[in-house]
């Protein structure tokens, strides 16, 4: 049996996919292009093509848009379905309540959303604190909001989902939450508490394999946990773990069977944790492929074995493409200076110029001032480069760097045919007038 030939050989819900995800889409305002996506889905031959990301606050790191990017490439290659799984089931707040942006000067700034600290982003609404903050930062960037757009009470998911749908427009992107299709997975979590121990064996047993391999593994697993989390009736999302022939979630403590009972009766209260998430993923929807970052790649070589014991094809782990975007500012601020993006960018001024050595702080702004090149110039690149001293797309907000380009960015990130490698490539966003 070919690969293809498994994917395709599961039963899936195909038209109560169909149906879900046109309801949601629809609500979220994605478009006709991507509701013909969909409704391809009910065709028993179709396939699809995965990638996901937590829903930073305004549309958060630049990484975020790359893995979209990556994900539409991959499809139109496979012929398959573009989905983009919205991670609203994540329970890590400080995660995704804040952006940055670098400021005239070059210094790194840093914009929250004033969110409660504990909770799963699923159940999040906006408050008027959230609809001034939100306004805030499209005032700073120079975007433009319609009176009434957003209100209290608002879901911050679909908000935020609704960004990336607007930029996302015409390309095909289909978008899911998984509060929406967990029960679908019922079957899955059942057998997961069934057969706890094994599964975990095999976890365990890879990643040991991988670690005497020299691989890295980035999942931790621990003895009794399982990969599943539970809702509680006060919305938290709470570990399960395994206990002396029990499962003990929080302060309670269930048999195996009352806990299979539990999720009978409400299989959209359970979730699963980093390992699980891509099984659920393939369990629920016929997909060939995964479009992931550098970590989430070492996830996958975890999970094969976990993916084997439910009788899943493992997709295809594709890289998404890694980009550094280059702004009029940034590019004129590097001529000045004599380097390349890519080239490591000096702290110090002497290193520049070498005829600045033996002066002061005050000659050397003078000297600058002559040539014309701002003071701030070095640390400005040093952080719109490399910010925290990592790459650019992992802490820069794509909204603030999509709305210095003259051109639509998804477009424009389509049409360059951006390879899928991790080494970070140039992107400009504007040439520089010459």
């Amino acid at each position: 049996m070919t690969f293809l030939e498994k994917v395709l050989s599961q039963q899936f819900c195909r038209d109560e996919l169909v149906d879900i995800l046109s309801r949601y889409n629809r609500s979220i305002g994605n478009d006709d292009i991507a509701q013909k996506n969909i409704l391809r889905l009910q065709e028993s031959s179709s396939v699809c093509v995965f990638t996901g990301q937590q829903l930073g606050f305004m549309g958060g790191p630049a990484y975020t848009l790359y893995k979209a990017i990556g994900c539409l490439q991959a499809a139109k290659e496979l012929d398959a379905i573009p989905i983009f799984w919205l991670a609203t089931e994540d329970h890590d707040i400080a995660e995704i309540d804040h952006t940055y942006t670098i400021d005239s000067l070059g210094n790194i700034q840093k914009h929250k959303l004033t969110l409660p600290s504990e909770g799963i982003v699923e159940d999040l609404v906006l408050t008027q604190e959230n609809i001034d903050e939100i306004q805030a930062f499209c005032d700073l960037i120079g975007m433009t909001v319609p009176q009434g757009k957003y209100a209290v009470g608002d879901s911050y998911a679909r908000v935020m989902a609704n960004i990336l749908v607007e930029k996302f427009h015409g390309t095909g992107l289909v978008f899911v939450e998984p509060r929406l299709i967990r029960h679908q997975a019922e079957e899955l979590f059942i057998r997961e508490i069934q057969n706890s121990r094994k599964v975990r064996d095999i976890l365990f047993q890879t990643t040991e394999r991988l670690l005497q391999q020299g691989q890295v593994t980035p999942i931790e697993f621990r003895d009794g946990a399982t990969n599943l989390f539970f809702k509680d009736s006060n919305n938290r999302r709470l570990k399960v773990v395994q206990d002396e022939g029990e499962f003990v979630v929080g302060d309670q403590r269930f048999s195996e069977s009352e806990l299979v009972d539990q999720v009978r009766q409400d299989p959209s209260a359970f979730s699963g944790n980093v390992a699980l998430r891509p099984v659920v993923q393939n369990f629920i929807f016929p997909t060939i492929a995964y479009v992931g970052g550098p970590t989430e790649i070492d996830y996958f070589r975890q999970l094969e074995g976990l993916f084997h014991y439910h009788n899943l094809a493992m997709p295809q782990v594709k890289t998404r493409p890694s980009v550094t975007c280059l702004t009029p500012i940034s590019q004129q601020y590097l001529n000045a200076v004599e380097r390349r993006p890519s080239d490591a960018i000096p702290q110090d001024w002497k290193v520049v110029f070498p005829e600045l050595a033996g002066m002061d702080k005050k000659e050397v702004k003078n000297f600058l001032e002559e040539k014309g090149v701002p003071y701030n110039t070095l640390h400005y690149l040093h952080n719109f480069l490399s910010p925290f001293n990592g790459l650019q797309e992992r802490s820069l907000n794509w909204l603030w760097l999509d709305v210095q380009s003259e051109k639509p960015i998804v477009q424009e990130l389509l049409n360059s045919n951006l390879s899928k490698v991790t080494t970070s490539q140039y992107f400009t966003l504007n040439e520089l007038a010459t």
